[in-house]
């Protein structure tokens, strides 16, 4: 019975091997090329997203100033209550820990959105309830 050559079979799995590094290497070059393309791609809708009557185009508002992230989860199509903007806002990834009265700070930006003409807001009762407000205006095409 022949022995195998361990020698051959072992430097043609270090070729194989060598390959498949550099396969994965030329991958991990163009996965950075993409996901930098899609962050692009994602910025640029954000940007024009709210000009639209969109709310933002990514789902995290985390690198967002307050009123940005506000405005970023208001929808035109859903009606959300203060306290819902707040929790939509934390499950996107905003950081309230810097802020000593979180609530307090989203109404005070809710209001001026609404006295800005940005969104509008609903009365029912005691309770108000906003939508973001696209203007002709703000669409530039």
């Amino acid at each position: 019975m022949p022995t195998p050559d361990y020698r051959a079979i072992f430097a043609s799995l270090a070729e194989q091997h060598g390959e498949l590094l550099q396969t994965r290497a030329e991958l991990e070059v163009k996965l950075g090329d993409v996901t930098k393309e899609i962050e692009s791609l994602n910025e640029a809708m954000n940007h024009l997203a709210p000009l639209a009557g969109y709310a933002l185009f990514s789902e995290s508002v985390a690198n967002l100033g307050i009123t940005d992230a506000v405005r970023g989860v208001l929808d035109p199509e859903v009606r959300m209550s203060a306290a819902e903007v707040k929790a939509k806002m934390v499950e996107r990834g905003f950081d309230f820990s810097k802020y000593s009265a979180p609530d307090a700070s989203v109404r005070t930006i809710l209001k001026r959105l609404v006295d800005g003409k940005k969104a509008e807001v609903e009365k029912e009762g005691w309770k108000s309830f906003y939508r973001f407000l696209a203007t002709d205006q703000e669409i530039p095409f």
